[in-house]
Formats: structure tokens, sequence, C-alpha cells
């Protein structure tokens, strides 16, 4: 048995992010999108 299969890798999840059109962190964004918001709009240029 190889080292691989004796000690497998662990992964640890140790927080989230975001960035994108409905705020610059989680919360906003989570209640952004409860409230129903959309971060699409036509662009006018």
């Amino acid at each position: 048995m190889d080292n691989n299969q004796q000690h497998p890798r662990r992964v640890v999840i140790t927080g989230l992010g975001a960035i994108d059109a409905l705020g610059n962190d989680v919360e906003t964004t989570w209640k952004n999108l409860l409230a129903g918001k959309s971060g699409v709009r036509r662009i006018t240029r």
C-alpha cells in the first residue's frame, strides 16, 4: 500500500467569500438575493 492510501489528504473549508454584482461580501450578496434583487441590467453604452 502506498503512502497516499494509508494517509489520505484531508480538506478543510474555513470560510466563504464572494464579490459579485449583488455585493462585496457573502452577507450582502445573500441579503440582496433574499430581497429579490438582480445583479443583471442592460448596458446602455
